[in-house]
C-alpha cells in the first residue's frame, strides 16, 4: 500500500498523521502512558470558545520546569529578532516551580523581551490556544513522546523544536 505524504502545509501534515494513524494505529495513536489521541475530540476541544489574542503569537504549552528549558527558549527568542509575542502556557508545581517561574521572568527582563513574553499559567483546555497559534515551540532537553507536538500538527499548527 502506498501512502502519499504532503509536507508542504500544516494541513497536509495533519492529513499525513491521520493517514499514518489509519495504517499503524498502534504506533501513532498510543502515547507512552497508554492514553489514546482522539483526533475528533482534539478538534472539538480546539473549537471551544476562548478569549484569545487578536494578533498572531508563538505558543509554548508546557509546565514551567528546568527540564523543559524555558531558559533556552527565552534566549533563542531574544536572539531571533521575531516580533510575534511569545505566550508561555503552563503551570508550576510547588515552591520550586514558583521560584523557576520568577527566574524566567527575570531572565526575560534581562534579555529585553519581557514586554513581548506572556506567562499565562495553567490552562485547562490549551487546544484553542494551540490551534490559533502562529506556531508552537518546544525546547525541552528530552521528551518521551512529544504529545503536544503531535497534537499541534493534528490541529494544523506548525512546530519548531
Amino acid at each position: 500500500m502506498t501512502v502519499r505524504l504532503d509536507l508542504k502545509t500544516p494541513d497536509g501534515v495533519s492529513q499525513n498523521i491521520e493517514r499514518i494513524a489509519a495504517l499503524f494505529p498502534h504506533c501513532v495513536t498510543e502515547t507512552m502512558d497508554g492514553k489514546q489521541i482522539d483526533f475528533d475530540l482534539l478538534r472539538r476541544r480546539a473549537a471551544e470558545p476562548r478569549e484569545l489574542p487578536a494578533e498572531p503569537y508563538i505558543l509554548y504549552p508546557a509546565r514551567l520546569t528546568p527540564r523543559k528549558r524555558q531558559d533556552l527558549l527565552l534566549r533563542a527568542y531574544a536572539l531571533s529578532g521575531v516580533t510575534l509575542p511569545l505566550v508561555l502556557l503552563g503551570g508550576v508545581s510547588g515552591a520550586d516551580g514558583e521560584k523557576y517561574e520568577a527566574e524566567m521572568k527575570v531572565l526575560a527582563a534581562e534579555l529585553g523581551i519581557a514586554g513581548r513574553v506572556r506567562f499565562l499559567g495553567f490552562e485547562q483546555n490549551p487546544y484553542p490556544w494551540i490551534k490559533h497559534a502562529a506556531l508552537v515551540a518546544m525546547s525541552s532537553d528530552s521528551e518521551g513522546l512529544p504529545t503536544v507536538l503531535i497534537e499541534s500538527l493534528i490541529l494544523g499548527t506548525p512546530v519548531v523544536s
